[in-house]
Order: C-alpha cells, then structure tokens, then sequence
C-alpha cells in the first residue's frame, strides 16, 4: 500500500489535541452532602456500573483516535500500488534446424549464420539489459533457454555456441517442427505480450503470421537431390525409377543408377542418364527399365542385392544427392500343405497370401499328398487337412484340419472317434477374446459335421459348438498350434470374407515382417519386428540388439540400415534406408504462411484505490463512537 499525498499524514497532529483534552478535563470531585434513603439508594447502583462506566469511556476514546487516524489516511488517498510492468526489451529467437538448414556455402552452413546472428541478438539485448528466448525448431521443437537475462549472457553465448560443435552442427536431417515452436513460443507471449518473434529460417513465408522473418539463405546456392527411388516389378523383371530435383539453379545433371548383385550373381550393372533442369521446372521423373539395363548388362534384372541411385553434383547440400533401393532378395517362407486331396479354398488362400506377402517375403509353397511324404522341420508354416503327421512340427505354425488320429506326438490333445453329425448348419459361438478371432463373426461361421475334442492340455479354446471347442490354439516360443476339429468341407468358413483374413492375421502374428518398406523418410516412426527371439539393428549412429517387439524407431538420420537375426539357425540380414524428406530437398521453396500465434492483449495496470473502504470505516467508526456516547447520556 502506498500514499498520493503522503502530507495527509499532518492531520494526525488531531491525536495530540485529543489527548490533551483528555488530560485537562475536569475529573470528578467527591463532595459529602446530606442523603436520604434514596439518595444512598442511588449511589448505591451507581457503584455497582463505575466498571462498565470506565470501560465504555475506553472504547469511545478508542473510536475517537481511529476517526482522527482514518480521516489522517483519507486526505493521504491510499492506493494499492499496481504491479509495475518489466519494462526490459525482451525478444524470442526460433532458430530452423531443419535439414535445408545444412546447406553450406563457403564452408558455412545456413544453421551456423543463423546461430551466430541469434549470438548477435544475445549481445545487443544484454547491453539493453533485455531477456531472450531461443528455441530451435527441429523435428521436435524444444527450449535451448528461456528468457535469460543480461546477467547470464555468457551461459546464453555457450548454449548457442553448443548448437556448433568441432563434430558437427546440431542440426537435424529432417523437417523443423514448426507448428510446435510457435505454440511453446506462446508460453512466453502470455507473460509479456510485448515480445518480439524472430525467425531465422531459409524457407520464404507468404504469410508470416505477425512473426519478423530473417532469410539467412545466400543467392548462389543451390541443391541437386534424388528425391525417391523405387523398384517395380514389371512383366517378372525389374524398373528402376527415380525422382530428381535441382533447385536454385539450371543445370544439366548426370545420374546414375548401379545395381549391385544382379540376378544372383556377383555382378553389378551400370546405367547413366543425363537430364537438363531448368528453375522453371526442377523435377524430373526417370526410368531405368529393360531398354537401359540390356544396353548396360546384357540381359533384364529378375533380382538384386542393392541399388544405389545418385547425382553427380558439385552442390551445396550432399546429404540428398543418393538413395539406395533394397529388397531385391527377399528372405524366403516356406510353406507346407499336407492334404490327401488339396482343397482349392486352401489353394487360392495360399495364392492370396503369396500376392500379400509380396513386399517382405518370397513365399515357397510345398504340397504333399501322401504321409509318408510329410515333413515336420524346415518349414515356417504348416498346414494338415485330414492328412496328419506322426510327429507335430516344433519350429513353426502349424494349422490342423479335421485330426483324424489321437496319438501324434506332441499333440497333447485328443479327440473322439466318433463324428458329431448336426445335420443343419449350425452358427459357432465365441471363446477366449485372442487377435485370430478379432475378424471373424461366430454368428456367421457354420459347421455340419465336427469332432470332439476329449481333453486340451495348455490350450487356448477360441471357438465352440455348444460348449465343445472347435478352434483351440497353444502358443510356445519355437512353434505355434492351431487345431480346428472340423473339416472345411463341412463349414460354409471357407466362403466367408474373413477366412483369407485369418490366414493373413496368422502370418502378421506368428511370422511377421521385420519391416514393412525398404525405403523411409528422416522423421518416420518404423516399426521392427522379429522371427526369432532378439534383431540386430546397424546404421548411421546406432548400433543395438533389440529383443521386445514390435520395436518402434525413430529415424533421425540419413543412411542405411542393416537389420540381422537369426531363424532356424539360419542368418538373415534385411536392409532399409532412410532418405531426407523431399519437401527440404527444395532449398528454395515457399510456403503459403506460418503457424497463428495467438497474442493476447497489452496488460493494463491500474492502481487500486482504498479511499472507498477508508471512508466505510469512518462512517462505522463514527457510528460506534455515537452509538457509545448514547449510553453514557442514557446513565
């Protein structure tokens, strides 16, 4: 609380007068005169309210003091002083750190010019005795510092200076999350909606949505990129295709495309195209197909190791300039299906899977007839209708039809001789909840004919009959059984939309792809799984064995990936890569306009008057004071 006219204060001089007049009042004289009855009567009571007497005259010379002190505070007009705004220049620095930011020119990066102009901006705040904020606007936006004072400019100098180590500059291969900078930015607008936003960027803003945009871009740089590559089968033999950008200047290109390990042999083909770019029209799409690769090897590819894809270019970003293409050699699932007479259902299941699983794997399908001819190792998936084996598998799936025998071993599972004959269709009912069933309807699945199963040790029962299992499942670590106690013949199941989904819901469950492209963008969230019990995982600055799955990974830089496990005793190595993002490839782009920064309003302050409530005060006191005086005239 604070006083505007702190000479107010004179009037408590009134205090002194009050007291003095207390002082020199006559006090009362005991004088002895002649009494009646009454008169003693009367002096009688009044000894008796001397002490309420003198207390009541305590409390009205208490009322009379705070009446002066209150009338003393009102002509001091006191207020409640408002908060006293920071009047200290203050400034937010959001610095790009997208991967167009790596484009150097003279050895130096935009990312660094941006950095050291942010340094600039420190030091002049700091002789302002301001307070900045920087905020680097990589694929995940964060904090480098929040308003620092003056006070912290050397901590502030070396924070910046730490975005530009001997190693390498802390500037990601991907796009800049812009959209979150500009909402963490507003955490400091909200407490002082006078700060000033800069930008430093090289992307040109249409809009700039209220923030100050500095280019550090330079006029003679310029980036040739291969945006994308792709391998597409075509009539069973491969086309190589490219995108291939040249942004910020017209050049006339040359690309390359090597494919390495061609067709099974040790052996790699060279194809080149030379393309003239002009700023007008900077992508071009290219192909490598039967024409360019018989000129180049002699024959058309079936298979490939590798295809690495580049651009030979003198440019001012390199990180973009080659892609490499895999899955040429796609890891092999084998496949057996035991049936004394091979269903056509199973068949076109099988056909539907092999077009499914295409992109991860090549699919060996094996069918056997007689059970003498049963295999029951080396196969990843197995499937026995009607026609059992002696011996179940232990290193794969396996799916069984309509069991006929009771003594397989490793079954553990027996089953009545005899058939249940329904005699009408009759709809299935629901087990346990399990990721098989997810897709199928049991109100929609039929069987006629099935048989009982007399006991299921460590069995999961996923369907029924009126209370009889039908599909029980038991999940161990090398291997997987799938038994169904009818036969497709007597089921409408194979004609239901959800019976090739199954299938496939097996595959993604029980053998699933360790990945499911070859080709990711920096900033692409890649799912990793595994056949076996652990994968090994190399490439640009990692290096693990990751052993619970579905593994998610995060790419954060450009590069190949080499993926190894080990499967049956058998090493297999899978590779993927990851590519910077073709939006910061055009080092030259625009965009229509910036994220909205909502502002809110200048803060107003306002001092708070207390002269009403002093003068409430007043009015009570001087109502106590009469109220008091009252009751003394009322004696």
């Amino acid at each position: 609380m604070s006083f505007l006219l702190p000479l107010g204060f004179l009037g408590l001089l009134a205090i002194g007068a009050l007291i003095l007049i207390y002082i020199i009042k006559p006090n009362y004289q005991q004088k002895f005169v002649s009494s009646t009855y009454v008169w003693k009567l009367s002096l009688k009571y009044r000894k008796k309210s001397i002490p309420i007497n003198r207390f009541r005259n305590i409390l009205i010379f208490l009322c009379q003091l705070l009446i002066l002190i209150a009338c003393a505070l009102l002509l001091a007009r006191p207020v409640i002083a408002a908060e006293k705004p920071d009047d200290r220049p203050e400034s937010i620095a959001i610095i790009d750190a997208s991967a167009s930011m790596r484009v150097a020119n003279n050895d130096i990066t935009r990312f660094e010019r941006a950095v050291m102009q942010v340094r600039d901006l420190a030091q002049s705040l700091a002789e302002k005795d301001g307070l900045l904020s920087v905020i680097v606007a990589d694929t995940d936006a964060y904090y480098l510092l929040q308003r620092a004072a003056a006070a912290n400019l050397s901590e502030t100098l070396e924070l910046l200076d730490g975005l530009l180590p001997e190693e390498g500059i802390k500037c990601s291969y991907g796009t800049a999350d812009m959209e979150g900078a500009v909402e963490i930015a507003e955490a400091v607008v909200n407490q002082n909606p006078q700060t000033e936003i800069t930008l430093y960027t090289a992307t040109t803003y249409l809009d700039k949505s209220g923030l100050n945009v500095v280019n550090v871009a330079e006029a003679d740089e310029w980036n040739a990129a291969i945006l994308n590559g792709e391998a597409v089968l075509k009539d069973n033999f491969y086309v190589f295709n490219a995108k291939v950008g040249c942004y910020g200047r017209s050049e006339k290109l040359t690309i390359s495309c090597n494919v390495i390990g061609v067709n099974g042999e040790d052996k790699t083909v060279t194809m080149k195209k030379t393309e003239a770019f002009h700023n007008a029209e900077p992508e071009v799409n290219l192909s490598f197909g039967a024409e360019e690769q018989i000129q180049a090897g002699g024959a058309q590819i079936y298979s490939y190791q590798s295809v690495h894809i580049y651009v030979e270019a003198a440019d001012s970003l390199s990180d973009d300039n080659s892609v490499y293409i895999y899955g040429g050699v796609k890891p092999v699932i084998k496949i057996q299906y035991a049936s004394t007479a091979p269903c056509l259902f199973f068949q076109n299941t099988f056909v539907l899977l092999r077009s499914f699983l295409n992109a991860s794997w090549q699919v060996e399908i094996t069918e056997v007839t007689k059970a003498d001819a049963i295999e029951t190792e080396g196969y990843d998936f197995y499937l026995f209708e009607t026609l059992m084996p002696k011996k179940m598998p232990t290193d794969g799936v396996v799916v069984i039809f309509n069991p006929g025998a009771s003594d397989i071993d490793g079954l553990t599972m027996g089953f009545s001789q005899s058939v249940h004959n329904i005699g009408n269709n009759a709809t299935l009912a629901p087990g346990a909840q399990h990721p098989l069933t997810d897709r199928l309807d049991p109100e929609e699945m039929t069987i006629s004919k099935y048989r009982e199963v007399l006991y299921a040790e460590n069995f999961l029962e996923l369907l029924y009959y009126q209370g009889s299992p039908v599909m029980l499942l038991r999940e161990e670590t090398d291997y997987t059984h799938i038994v169904f106690s009818f036969d497709v013949h007597n089921s409408n199941l194979p004609v239901v939309m959800e019976f090739p989904l199954m299938f496939i819901s097996m595959f993604n469950r029980y053998i699933p792809a360790t990945v499911a492209s070859y080709m990711f963008e920096v900033g692409s969230e890649i799912t990793l799984n595994a056949r076996g019990t652990e994968l090994g995982l190399d490439g640009p600055n990692v290096k693990e064995t990751i052993n619970v799955f579905p593994e998610r990974l995060k790419a954060v830089m450009p590069g190949s990936y080499t993926l190894t496990q080990t499967v049956r005793d058998q090493l297999i190595i899978e590779q993927f890569f990851v590519c910077v993002p073709a939006f910061e490839s055009n080092i030259a782009k625009e965009v229509d306009a910036l994220p909205l920064l909502e502002r809110t309003k200048k803060q107003e302050y306002v001092d708070a008057d207390l002269l009403i409530y002093f003068a409430a005060a007043l009015v009570a006191l001087l109502f106590a004071e009469w109220w008091l005086q009252s009751r003394e005239n009322l004696r």
